[in-house]
């Protein structure tokens, strides 16, 4: 199952985004509470000092704050910033981006977040996200507090510098979401097989001792 993923610079070409740009990749509901609003102001500051040479950010999503962030993109004359809309093949657009970013006041288990992983992507959270169950601080990604566009923009400045950064911690996350999956998958097995043997003998459960 699943869309089959596009290669890299289809869909860069596709929002005419140059091969050796920094991607920023944000998948999410536009909602006050998701962030996209902190992150435009963020970009404030990466404009500021990166010029024409500034990262390119990938939105995608729909929803209510959707306008609102694309005027205030607008009227700050920001030409770094795509608007996807709502896509269906992720796949394609983490394959396309280099650092994924989820500035949310608050998550739970972060999907979108964990697919990036998957993909060994670096990833820019807030630290009330549930992400930090799963994506250790300077390990797998960096963190910053919620609703604070300059640490924000500092911790995203500090991947944009470094493409050895963002390969060390994109390895990582890879790495990390595996294991993290098979431990998922053999405590969920031990708890089942468990809850089987320690019921009582019976003729709907034959397997218990």
């Amino acid at each position: 199952g699943g869309i089959p993923a596009l290669p890299r610079e289809d869909i860069r070409r596709r929002f005419e985004i140059p091969s050796d740009a920094v991607v920023l990749c944000n998948i999410g509901r536009f909602s006050p509470e998701k962030g996209q609003m902190i992150a435009v102001e963020a970009n404030l500051r990466l404009v500021a000092r990166y010029g024409a040479r500034a990262p390119i950010w990938l939105f995608c999503g729909d929803g209510p704050l959707l306008g609102p962030v694309r005027d205030f993109a607008a009227s700050r004359g920001m030409t770094n910033i795509r608007f996807a809309g709502r896509v269906e093949d992720i796949d394609s657009y983490l394959g396309a981006s280099d650092v994924f970013v989820m500035p949310s006041d608050f998550e739970g288990m972060p999907n979108a977040m964990m697919e990036a992983m998957v993909q060994s992507l670096p990833s820019v959270s807030t630290s009330r996200s549930g992400a930090i169950d799963i994506a250790r601080e300077g390990l797998e990604a960096l963190y910053c507090p919620p609703g604070d566009p300059d640490a924000l923009a500092s911790r995203l400045m500090a991947l944009v510098d470094s493409p050895l950064e963002r390969a060390r911690i994109g390895r990582n996350a890879g790495a990390r979401i595996g294991e993290f999956s098979v431990r998922h998958a053999v405590r969920t097995f031990d708890r089942c097989l468990h809850d089987v043997v320690a019921q009582p003998v019976s003729q709907n459960n034959p397997l218990a001792v």
